[in-house]
C-alpha cells in the first residue's frame, strides 16, 4: 500500500514541479515506488502459490501487468489529447486505486524473520551462494531486452526504414503485445504441467531465430510478429516459475531482487541503443 500511496504523492507533484530537472527528480523517485511494487508482487505471487503451480500464478501476475502496460500506452495517449497533466491525474488515481485495494483484499502472508538479510552485501551475494539462479536472471534480462527492442527501437525501425505511419506502427505492435498478454496464463498452466527447461530451451531458440530475421523478412512481419508475442507469451512465466522452483525457502524476495534488476539492466540497454541509433539517424539527415 506504501508504494501506491507514494507513487500517487510522486505524479500529483510532478504537476506542479517548476522546471525540467525537478520533473525529473521526482519522476526518478516514483520509478523507485513502481519497481517496488513489481518486486513485492511478485514475491507475494511465489509465497502464496503452492508448489508445482508457479507457472500458473506467474501466468496471472504477468498477464494483469502487460496488459495494464498494453493498455496504457493508447490510453494515455487519448487523455494527452485532451492536456499534458491528463495522463498523470490518471495515473495518480489508479494508484491511490491500487492503494485502496490492496488494503482491502491483499493479506500479508507469513513471513520468516529469521531469513531477511542483515545488510544489501549479504543480499547482494545471494547469486554467490546460489549460482543456479543465474539462469532464470540471465533469461529475464534478454526477454526485457528484446521486448523493449519491439516497444522502443521497433517503431523507429518502421518509420525510418519502411516509412510506416504511427496506425501502422500501433497495429504491429498490438501484434507483438496482444498475444503475449492473453496467452501468459495457459501457457503458465503448461508449464506447471511439463517443466520448465524444454519451453525456455526450445521456445528460447525458436524466439531467437524469429528475432534475428525481423530485419530482413519485412514483407512477413505481420506473422512474425505474432509469433514472437506468443513466445515471448511462453518464455515469461516459465522464467519466473524456474525462478521460484530454484530460489531457497525463505529468499524469494532477494531471488526475485536480482530478477528484477536483470530485467530493468535489459530494458536500459535498450534505451541506450534506442539514443545511439536515433543520434546516428540524425547525423545521417544533416549530412
Amino acid at each position: 500500500m506504501i508504494v501506491y500511496l507514494g507513487a500517487a504523492v510522486c505524479y500529483s507533484i510532478m504537476i506542479v514541479t517548476p522546471d525540467l530537472l525537478s520533473f525529473l527528480g521526482v519522476r526518478f523517485i516514483q520509478g523507485i515506488f513502481s519497481v517496488m511494487a513489481w518486486s513485492l508482487l511478485m514475491t507475494i505471487g511465489l509465497d502464496i502459490a503452492r508448489a508445482g503451480t508457479y507457472g500458473k500464478t506467474m501466468g496471472i501476475i504477468g498477464m494483469g501487468l502487460m496488459l495494464g502496460v498494453s493498455v496504457g500506452a493508447p490510453v494515455g495517449g487519448v487523455l494527452a489529447d485532451y492536456g499534458m497533466f491528463f495522463p498523470i491525474y490518471a495515473a495518480a488515481a489508479v494508484s491511490l486505486i491500487g492503494a485502496i485495494l490492496t488494503l482491502m483484499l491483499l493479506k500479508e502472508p507469513a513471513l520468516d524473520t529469521q531469513s531477511k538479510p542483515e545488510s544489501l552485501g549479504d543480499a547482494m551475494r545471494t547469486i554467490i551462494k546460489e549460482p543456479k539462479l543465474a539462469a532464470p536472471c540471465i533469461y529475464s534480462f534478454l526477454e526485457r531486452y528484446s521486448a523493449g527492442y519491439f516497444v522502443f527501437l521497433f517503431p523507429l525501425m518502421l518509420q525510418d526504414l519502411l516509412g510506416a505511419p504511427p496506425s501502422a506502427r500501433g497495429f504491429y505492435l498490438a501484434a507483438f503485445l496482444f498475444p503475449f498478454v492473453l496467452l501468459q496464463y495457459p501457457f503458465g498452466r503448461l508449464v506447471d504441467r511439463y517443466g520448465r527447461a524444454r519451453f525456455l530451451i526450445f521456445g528460447g531458440v525458436a524466439y531467437g531465430a524469429l528475432f534475428m530475421v525481423i530485419g530482413i523478412a519485412t514483407d512477413f512481419l505481420l506473422p512474425l510478429m505474432i509469433a514472437c508475442g506468443t513466445l515471448a507469451a511462453l518464455l515469461f512465466p516459465a522464467c519466473l516459475a524456474l525462478l521460484g522452483d530454484l530460489s531457497p525457502s525463505g529468499e524469494k524476495e532477494r531471488s526475485w531482487a536480482h530478477s528484477t534488476s536483470s530485467d530493468l539492466w535489459g530494458s536500459q540497454r535498450v534505451h541506450f541503443y534506442r539514443r545511439r541509433s536515433r543520434t546516428c539517424t540524425d547525423i545521417e539527415t544533416a549530412s
